[in-house]
């Protein structure tokens, strides 16, 4: 089915030349810049990737507003199954499980599977 997801729509369509000026602007920019920058594309799902783009890439620049949005969306996506992740958060949870019991002789994995599995549970 069609796809509601900035990040799955990228080359739906034909970008706009005042889109494209928009793009060259932004690879130009500071994190810091950026994080100022009011840009009013004419394709509205670029303001999302946009912003996706600095919340993954820079999330120090984030206000608290945009730091509160990206946590929800992404509690939202993993915990939920909103937009369409690759795996589920329990998906996610019974794979490191499995991994434990696979790796239960090896410290070194456990050691980095606990932390996934810590870092999940925050979420």
């Amino acid at each position: 089915g069609e796809t509601t997801n900035p990040d799955y729509q990228l080359y739906d369509g034909f970008t706009s030349h005042a889109d494209k000026a928009k793009f060259a602007m932004i690879r130009d920019a500071t994190p810091e810049q950026l994080a100022s920058m009011q840009l009013d594309f004419d394709d509205k799902k670029f303001a999302t990737l946009l912003f996706r783009y600095r919340a993954r890439n820079w999330p120090h620049t984030l206000s608290q507003d945009e730091l509160a949005t990206w946590r929800q969306y992404c509690q939202n996506k993993l915990m939920h199954g909103e937009d369409s992740p690759s795996i589920s958060g329990q998906d996610f949870m019974i794979t490191l499980e499995n991994l434990a019991h696979e790796n239960d002789d090896n410290e070194k994995n456990l050691h980095i599977l606990k932390a996934l599995y810590n870092y999940a549970q925050s979420m």
